[in-house]
């Protein structure tokens, strides 16, 4: 390494004026006050010393040292081109010349040799690159350098001898020549007392100026421009201090530009992902970040996000770094992040729990495909209740609990099928009176209160009339069993919360007493009850429930009891007129008025229709678009004349057919059953209409109900539910390619195992067998 050690030629001068030179004239005076001398090694000689010191900030876009400056002109390669900073003034411009290639890899590329200064205006010759950042890496920032106080030159000092007699003055031009004069002071002369003579003029960064008159005034000075200084130099940004700011609080984006990402919120999380929330009528917007450090600074990078991509995607430069604020760039775009820090973001455990049970929430997060916003209902014991928030008579859909960890608040939550992928803890970032926002990940959930006009569950009900036949025909005692609860609540769709209980007295309903417990299984005569409903704010209406116990026909059937048990398993016509020819057709009711008639013979099968009314001789069964070459003989309206829980006897004119149940055609398949074998394994369609076309692909159904088949080299996505009914009906969607389409449909299960199902959808037979290797 060569050092170059410029002579400092006033230092010279001084010493041989000191010791060489005679005074025609020696001038008495009185001893100097001890406070005004500067007394080498003392607090006010090391604080001028640092005011002079080489401020080596003030081109850190060049070596991002505050240890050192480089000496000027120095030649610097930038993006290919060859550039000459000649100036200080230069500076500014090399560093907008940097924003615009802030996405560009290669920044600046030395041309060596060149010099650098040091603090103390020592300068080295440096030959190399590595030269170079060997002394970025020596540099500790802690050079006692006070870089926002300057003094106004020229200042001069009074020189005195041991005989207190002034024998020179000395005049300071610099900051350079008083740094070495004060560090003459350390080392010579110490028989010389040396006086500064005042008044002297100290210039701040921001041009304002102070004038002292002494050496305390001086030392108050320069001391409090070391505490208060705020300089213009760019804050050095380290990348582990902004990780770790950007981890701690979320950050509100300040777009200075355009305004157009205002007010949006930021959090960053410590698996590499990120959350923006607020954007008006957009989801929550999730990608991922990272840090690098490279030549002119940190870089935060945005990738991989699922809204403004082109806008906020991409290599951001951080320009100004503070605890709590970052400045970013790229190209013309800057933004500004401000920390949010409010405790808790003014949100509190007990406001939580208290707001979660008050209302009904919407509920909305970027795990719902295919899935509509949904009510939660929240309820005191810990349980949550979807889809129908009402939170009565329904079986709910798991658990909730509410936790602290730290200064974070976590809803956890415990859900069964299908909305277990919401199961897990979810960190609270955003609450407001009617708003709270979780994170998980780089999930979101989102809670939305519905309480506007808590009132509007009223509108959902009405008084009742529920008919029904007397069960024992061979006692006329004029009562029924009624199903209150089935007939009333169930046949309700409100979103709105509420609860709801059944009394024998209107006064029992306004006061909230003698509930009747069984609602399913009511014996009674005809009469009123009374039905309480009572939403989440406590006000309540009350409604009648008229039961009718009817004299019903003397096959002993009402509507509802023929729709029931039509609907409960499968149905063969054994008997049409004597003949048995259409008993190879199987009959399947279904609760929306679909009739799916298959030929057991074949498996074809023919979707019709049905529906029962009341007629003058007792219930009629109405069957239409029966389209085949036999079985169409049944359409039209028949009445029943018997019936019980194992046949049914229609009259159509000169016409009669029997039906009789089967509850054992899906030998025994339930949707627990099915479910559960579908998840075990993967599943292999070796048959499709008497074909192995799709022998070689596999298919995977998840609990999410998404499927996958994957074959061929080739891997499709599609979506499947399960359904029990008349039978038992799987529904296979989403699979538009060419290759695998026809494994879409809705097929009806006609024979199932653990390891092998048959199903059927119009004339197409699907045979699935499971592979567990």
């Amino acid at each position: 390494m060569k050092f170059l050690m410029k002579p400092t030629l006033l230092l010279t001068f001084f010493a041989l004026f000191l010791f060489t030179s005679c005074q025609d004239e020696v001038v008495d005076i009185i001893d100097p006050n001890e406070q005004e001398t500067i007394v080498p090694g003392s607090r006010l000689a090391n604080l001028m010393r640092s005011a002079t010191s080489n401020d080596g900030s003030y081109d850190n876009i060049l070596d991002n040292s505050d240890c050192f400056s480089i000496e000027l002109p120095v030649t610097i390669i930038l993006d290919g081109i060859t550039i000459t900073i000649e100036e200080a003034d230069d500076l500014d411009e090399l560093e907008d010349l940097l924003e615009e290639l802030v996405d560009n890899e290669d920044f600046i590329d030395f041309v060596f040799p060149l010099t650098i200064i040091l603090n103390d205006y020592t300068e080295i010759v440096i030959e190399s690159l590595d030269q170079l950042e060997a002394y970025i890496d020596q540099c500790d920032n802690d050079d006692n350098v006070i870089e926002c106080v300057d003094f106004q030159y020229p200042i001069s000092f009074s020189v005195f001898n041991t005989e207190f007699q002034v024998i020179d003055t000395i005049v300071i031009e610099s900051d350079q020549q008083l740094y070495a004069f004060l560090e003459s002071l350390d080392d010579e002369n110490a028989a010389l007392l040396i006086s500064l003579n005042f008044p002297v003029t100290l210039v701040y960064a921001n041009g304002d100026t102070l004038v002292v008159n002494n050496n305390q005034e001086l030392s108050d000075a320069i001391e409090a421009a070391e505490e208060d200084c705020d300089d213009d130099d760019p804050t050095l940004c380290d990348e582990d201090e902004i990780a770790q700011n950007l981890l701690e609080c979320r950050w509100e984006i300040d777009d200075t530009n355009f305004n157009d990402f205002d007010d949006l919120h930021i959090t960053f999380n410590a698996n590499g992902g990120f959350v923006i929330e607020g954007a008006p009528g957009t989801a929550n917007v999730t990608g991922n970040w990272d840090l690098e450090t490279t030549d002119i600074g940190v870089k935060l990078i945005l990738s991989e996000l699922t809204a403004f991509q082109e806008d906020l995607g991409g290599i951001w430069l951080i320009v100004e770094c503070e605890e709590d604020e970052l400045e970013i760039i790229k190209g013309d775009l800057e933004l500004e992040l401000d920390r949010d820090c409010e405790t808790d973001f003014n949100c509190e455990v007990q406001d939580l729990a208290e707001d979660l049970i008050e209302c009904y929430w919407i509920g909305v997060s970027n795990l719902f495909e295919n899935i509509t916003p949904q009510p939660f209902y929240f309820t005191a014991n810990g349980e949550v209740y979807l889809g129908n928030a009402n939170g009565s008579d329904e079986t709910p859909t798991g658990t909730y609990d509410i936790a602290v960890t730290g200064s974070s608040i976590y809803l956890i939550l415990d859900l069964g099928v299908p909305y277990e992928f919401l199961s897990g803890e979810w960190q609270l970032v955003e609450c407001d009176d009617d708003r709270y926002e979780f994170i998980n990940g780089d999930n979101y959930l989102v809670f939305e209160q519905e309480c506007e006009n808590l009132s509007d569950v009223f509108e959902c009900f009405s008084d009742f009339v529920i008919t029904a036949c007397d069960e024992n025909n061979d006692i006329d005692d004029g009562k029924a069993i009624f199903n209150i609860s089935a007939n009333t609540i169930g046949t309700v769709d409100c979103v709105a919360p509420y609860t709801a209980s059944f009394h024998e007295t209107e006064a029992d309903a306004s006061s909230n007493i003698n509930a009747i417990i069984n609602t399913e299984e009511v014996l009674s005569a005809s009469t009123v009850l009374y039905l309480r409903i009572e939403a989440s704010n406590s006000e309540f209406e009350i409604y009648e429930v008229v039961l009718v116990v009817e004299d019903c026909e003397p096959n002993g059937c009402s509507e509802l009891d023929v729709d029931n048990i039509l609907m409960e398993c499968s149905w063969f016509v054994t008997n049409y007129n004597g003949s048995d020819d259409l008993s190879i057709y199987q009959l399947d009711f279904n609760m929306d008025q679909e009739l799916i008639i298959t030929n057991t013979t074949d498996n074809s099968t023919i979707t019709a229709g049905w529906s029962t009314f009341g007629g003058p001789d007792g219930v009629v069964v109405e069957f239409s678009n029966e389209k085949g070459s036999n079985i169409q003989a049944i359409s039209g309206n028949w009445t029943v004349v018997e019936c019980s829980g194992e046949i049914l006897v229609f009259t159509r004119e000169n016409d009669q057919m029997v039906l009789e149940r089967d509850c054992n055609t899906n030998n025994f398949c339930n949707e627990q059953d099915v479910l559960a074998n579908l998840l075990e394994c993967v599943w292999v369609p070796v048959n499709y209409n008497g074909d192995d076309v799709f022998v070689n692909y596999v298919m995977q159904f998840n609990s999410d109900q998404s499927l996958i088949v994957e074959g061929n080299g080739m891997n499709f996505t599609g979506n499947y539910s399960i359904q029990q009914g008349s039978a038992l009906f799987l529904f296979i969607g989403g699979l538009d390619n060419t290759e695998v389409q026809d494994l879409g449909a809705d097929w009806t299960v006609v024979e199932c195992n653990s390891n092998r199902l048959e199903l059927v959808s119009n004339n197409n037979i699907l045979v699935l067998e499971r592979e567990c290797n």
